[in-house]
This record gives C-alpha cells, sequence and structure tokens, in this order.
C-alpha cells in the first residue's frame, strides 16, 4: 500500500520527475488519514535527437563517394585475362601432345597425354580446342571406317593408315602402293584414295 505521507507536489507542478509520477515527502504531521494520493501523468517524451540530419539538405554529412564501379571492372578486367592466359596454356600443351606424337589421335587420347602437364584441363576444354585447330587450319581430321575420328597436323605428304585391332591406336603408313586405277571398274575415274590397313601393333605383340 502506498504510503499516504508521499503526496503529489501540488505547489511545485513543474518539478522535474525522475519515475512514472511525481512525490514530496511530508512530515508525518501533515499527514492525514483520508488524504489520497494523486498521480501525474509523465510529461510526453521529447522525440528530439542530437544526431544530425542526414537525409535532407541541411549541414548533414556528405555520403563519401566509393570506387565501386571502377574496383567491379578492374575485377573483370583481371579476371577475363586470366581465363585468356589459361586457355592460351591449355591449347599449347594440346599442340605440344599432338606434335610429339607422330601419329593420329583422338580427343580422348589428347586428353590422357596432356592432363599430367597442365592441371585441370578437362574433355570439354580438349574438344573446344581441337575444333578451333581444325578451323584455323593446323589440324586435319582422319576418319576410318567404324572408328571415332583422330586428328594430326595438317599440310603432311600423302600418307595412310594402320590400325591396331587390340588397342584401337592409328599408326601413320608412310608410302603409298602407287597407282591404282587398273582396280577400278571399267569407265571408273580414280581421283583420291586411303588405304587403311589392320592388324596388331607392337605394342600389342610384346604384351601378349
Amino acid at each position: 500500500m502506498t504510503d499516504p505521507r508521499l503526496v503529489q507536489d501540488r505547489r511545485n507542478p513543474d518539478a522535474s520527475c525522475s519515475e512514472s509520477a511525481c512525490f514530496t515527502f511530508r512530515p508525518e504531521s501533515s499527514y492525514h488519514p483520508h488524504m489520497s494520493v494523486s498521480r501525474r501523468d509523465p510529461a510526453p517524451h521529447s522525440h528530439s535527437h542530437s544526431h544530425p540530419h542526414t537525409h535532407g539538405h541541411g549541414t548533414g554529412a556528405t555520403p563519401t563517394p566509393t570506387n565501386t564501379g571502377i574496383a567491379t571492372t578492374d575485377a573483370s578486367t583481371r579476371s577475363a585475362n586470366s581465363a585468356a592466359e589459361r586457355n592460351t596454356r591449355q591449347r599449347s600443351v594440346i599442340r605440344e601432345v599432338l606434335e610429339e606424337a607422330d601419329r593420329p589421335l583422338s580427343p580422348p587420347e589428347i586428353y590422357e597425354a596432356a592432363k599430367s602437364r597442365h592441371k585441370g584441363l578437362g574433355m570439354a576444354t580438349v574438344y573446344r580446342a581441337v575444333k578451333s585447330l581444325v578451323d584455323e587450319g593446323w589440324l586435319t581430321t582422319v576418319e576410318l571406317p567404324g572408328e571415332s575420328a583422330r586428328y594430326e597436323l595438317a599440310g603432311k605428304a600423302h600418307h595412310h593408315h594402320f590400325t591396331c585391332r587390340k588397342c584401337r591406336r592409328v599408326f601413320e603408313i608412310h608410302g603409298c602402293p602407287g597407282e591404282l586405277s587398273h582396280l577400278l571398274p571399267t569407265g571408273f575415274k580414280l581421283e583420291t584414295h586411303d588405304v587403311v590397313l589392320g592388324g596388331l601393333c607392337a605394342a600389342c605383340i610384346a604384351a601378349a
């Protein structure tokens, strides 16, 4: 029960209050049994702020301009340069493999020979590089009956191929049986020919 000796200070209604009501302690001699304690609502809380207003055109802090656009452009340029450099290295490795093979290679064979030279090289990259090198005229396609396409350096002298029936590798045969027109039916004209020999390669014979 509230002590009736604590009553509102009516003499000084503007006195500051630390709680939601203001009370003044009166001596016990002024206590009256029927005296009631009244409560005064606290003054409305001021919503003023000490922080500077930054949303208008006053004296608020001016936003500091950033170089986000420039930084993004620089990062994009570095990323593009890095990708171009990586693609160049991958193409160089693939070219080296084809030059050293001295025989037609399929894309899986190119990948197997090149992956240890460049980590991160994938089959998709090999196929793209091979297609690009064919389009540029650096590679030529070797198509054999019943086999997937192989690729060899363009510009080589006329030659033929040998296919190993065990390891399925394709080898170059330097030389040509010569004129074959006499093998044609009467009335035919020979314009080109491809001779494909088959059997076992030396490695497969040695491993048998």
